[in-house]
């Protein structure tokens, strides 16, 4: 149940797992409103209490290639390349895969029962403003195939009222995917992911203690250097599966290569293939590039402890 709406700030919520929307049919006037209808108990029990049905009916996730989620000035552009989603202002680099397919879901994934006002005239009370997100959702061909304006969310970001293709209609809705309306930021932060298992070396270049580990034949892994210690059990529990998906805490857009001290070096190898990451230490914490990529990945210290750590130094 709604116990209180406002005009939303931008800030991201966690996805949650429940698709209904239901609305009262029994709405005072907007001149005597004074607070946003709260749902009967027996509305809001369940998607079906009020024949809540599909407000895109017929919409099929694999007919959208193109996305624009635009939130006053701001506008973020996502398109589908194969079965992956990416950024063309960032060059193709890959955007978020679970927000951006969740994204694309949503139109298929939203229900509702009755309008709950009308727009323009209630737009202030149902919480659209100049800063609202905008989601559009277009075919390979540039047709739009659906848009979805967002007003006032719940405090929980469960619920929302939303306005369609630029209809009259306000609808009060119950999705999971809403809260990704107000993400600020959509290009990928994993720089790999794979299964430990496949990780066969590892080097640490240039920053703190130099390391050189390899597995053997056998499986078993061995230190090379430094020569006077042994591989510690922070570096099976901690260090391999951390490199194996390796996320940084930020990425940004770097189309010009900016120059940068880069004084170390991290080479690992892994199914057949090489993985680098060069490494900057600065001010601002630590920054990762893979060599011809547009972005820089930022790090904290810890990615600098992760040789030290890896080692127990023989007494």
């Amino acid at each position: 149940m709604i116990r209180r709406w406002r005009a939303v700030s931008w800030v991201f919520g966690p996805l949650i797992a429940m698709l209904m929307g239901c609305a009262g049919p029994d709405e005072p006037t907007p001149e005597n409103r004074t607070a946003p209808p709260a749902p009967k108990p027996a509305e809001a029990s369940s998607p079906t209490a009020d024949a809540a049905r599909p407000l895109f009916p017929g919409f099929s996730t694999d007919d959208v290639v193109r996305m624009t989620l635009e939130t006053g000035d701001d506008r973020i552009d996502l398109r589908r390349v194969g079965t992956q989603w990416t950024l063309p202002e960032w060059g193709g680099y890959p955007a978020e895969q679970v927000f951006a397919k969740a994204l694309a879901e949503g139109p298929g994934r939203t229900f509702g029962s009755v309008p709950v006002g009308r727009y323009p005239a209630d737009a202030a009370f149902f919480g659209f403003g100049a800063r609202n997100a905008k989601v559009s959702y277009f075919k390979a061909s540039g047709e739009l195939l659906a848009e979805i304006q967002v007003g006032g969310k719940g405090e929980d970001y469960r619920e929302a009222f939303v306005r369609l293709d630029d209809s009259p209609d306000i609808w009060r809705v119950e999705v999971d995917w809403i809260p990704l309306t107000s993400r600020p930021a959509w290009a990928s932060r994993t720089l790999w992911r794979m299964k430990p298992r496949l990780i066969t070396r590892l080097r640490w270049e240039g920053t703190g203690q130099p390391f050189h580990a390899e597995k053997s034949a056998d499986g078993s892994w061995q230190l090379r250097n430094p020569e006077n210690g042994t591989l510690s059990e922070a570096f099976y529990e901690k260090v391999l599966p951390s490199l194996a998906f390796f996320r940084s805490g930020d990425v940004i857009y770097d189309p010009d290569h900016r120059r940068m001290d880069w004084d170390g070096k991290l080479t690992m190898w892994a199914a057949g293939a090489e993985f680098v990451l060069l490494l900057a230490s600065t001010e601002e914490g630590v920054w990762g590039k893979r060599p011809g990529e547009p972005v820089l990945f930022k790090f904290n210290s810890v990615i600098l402890e992760m040789p030290r750590a890896s080692v127990t130094l023989n007494p």
